[in-house]
């Protein structure tokens, strides 16, 4: 019998992503690129899910599970949800699949 995983992240503590948001400064890339967050689309973990660090977000506070994102590289824009992930030293975020996103963003 399979035990729960005991680092997955059930509950977002509002204080850790207050906490979170004023530690890591805006992405400069994401900032430029006009995007939520910038990563790899390409780039999935063992489950096949996208997943890029906060480092690389806009604001890390509206990149918290089940927030629709706009993540974004040099090949182009995709829209994304943001997956309940696993606590890690480093902050990452899982993603769902994207999709390709060709309309601009809006102001």
């Amino acid at each position: 019998m399979s035990q729960p995983n005991p680092w997955a992240v059930t509950e977002l503590d509002p204080n850790l992503v207050v906490r979170l948001a004023s530690m890591i400064p805006p992405c400069d890339r994401a900032v430029e690129l006009d995007v939520d967050l910038v990563g790899d689309p390409h780039q999935e973990d063992d489950a096949g899910h996208v997943w890029t660090r906060l480092s690389a977000a806009r604001q890390v506070a509206d990149v918290a599970p089940g927030a629709v994102v706009l993540l974004g590289s040099a090949i182009g824009r995709y829209l994304a949800t943001v997956l309940p992930g696993t606590s890690r030293s480093t902050p990452t975020t899982r993603l769902s699949s994207s999709t390709s996103c060709r309309s601009a963003r809006a102001p």
